[in-house]
């Protein structure tokens, strides 16, 4: 039978191992985001990865993806869009201003299309003249990963991609 002096240590150690948490919580995010943190932490260890672990990291990424496939993805708030790519071709091929590491291509949902319709000629022309970053989300339907002797790419195929100006 445990003493009463290891009881006491125990309670003062693991007491606010389990209370903590519980007070401060954790930092959730829906499953689409968490997806794209996860692909984004993939995909650093593969383009970081020295000369003997990068091959290792790049089949891990591609397992990842693989799993991914029928799975919602958020990506961040990084990309900014075409209207006439939008409107008139009903389909979106990602212009990334911030970093080059994942590409998205997809038709563009007809959600997203009524509401830049909804939004007004004015805002779609402050979208083209100032060209503002939106939140890209979408069924992963397939991938492709490339690799060349200067840059590394994820590009994802969505079934419909929707285009929103805050993150869900």
């Amino acid at each position: 039978m445990p003493s009463v002096k290891f009881r006491l240590y125990l309670t003062i150690f693991l007491l606010p191992l389990l209370i903590i948490p519980g007070l401060y919580g954790t930092e959730s995010y829906p499953d689409k985001r968490n997806n794209y943190f996860t692909l984004q932490k993939m995909y650093g260890n593969w383009d970081a990865g020295l000369f003997g672990s990068r091959k290792l990291y790049r089949n891990r990424l591609h397992r990842l993806l693989t799993d991914m496939i029928g799975k919602e993805v958020q990506t961040g708030g990084d990309y900014k869009i075409s209207i006439p790519d939008v409107f008139e071709k009903r389909y979106y091929s990602s212009d990334l201003y911030n970093y080059n590491w994942l590409q998205i291509h997809g038709p563009a949902g007809d959600a997203s299309i009524k509401w830049f319709a909804e939004k007004g000629g004015d805002y779609i022309k402050e979208v083209e003249r100032n060209k503002l970053l939106f939140f890209l989300s979408g069924r992963i339907k397939k991938f492709r990963i490339t690799e060349s002797d200067y840059e590394r790419t994820v590009h994802l195929y969505l079934e419909s991609v929707r285009i929103t100006d805050s993150a869900d």
